[in-house]
């Protein structure tokens, strides 16, 4: 009997209990209640990933490292210029079940696929040929 209460205590304990939510990184105030939820949905990530049933890596150095990491991975994101690109990869990573959310993956992503796409218009704009240069140099002229 015992059991069964605890079990129904447990199970309207998780119903009811709210979700850690990501925090954007372009929207982070600095205040004690944001640097709270960052931390919470970082260790949150890091106890998913890494302990889970059949997990070897559920060790406290790797998740001290995993959440150092994450949290210098968020404070970089915090400063990046281009919102319109880093919500993309948000929308990407965040709401398919292929990529880990985690702040350092989109710092990653981030990093690499914005020089690998402002290096492909580069070259595209320098192609006679390429049908981009055409549409880009009518959207430069808007802007």
């Amino acid at each position: 009997m015992k059991t069964t209460i605890f079990m129904i205590f447990v199970a309207s304990a998780l119903a009811f209990a709210q979700p850690i939510e990501f925090v954007h990184p372009l929207e982070f105030d600095g205040s004690k209640e944001q640097q709270e939820k960052v931390l919470a949905y970082i260790q949150n990530d890091i106890l998913q990933n890494h302990c889970g049933p059949k997990d070897d890596s559920c060790h406290s150095a790797i998740i001290a490292i995993e959440r150092e990491e994450n949290f210098k991975a968020f404070l970089e994101l915090t400063a990046v210029t281009n919102k319109e690109y880093l919500d993309k990869l948000i929308l990407e990573y965040c709401h398919s079940e292929f990529f880990k959310c985690t702040y350092e993956n989109l710092l990653k992503a981030y990093e690499e696929s914005l020089w690998c796409d402002k290096g492909l218009i580069g070259i595209r704009k320098k192609d006679p040929k390429s049908r981009y240069r055409e549409t880009q140099a009518n959207d430069d002229d808007a802007d």
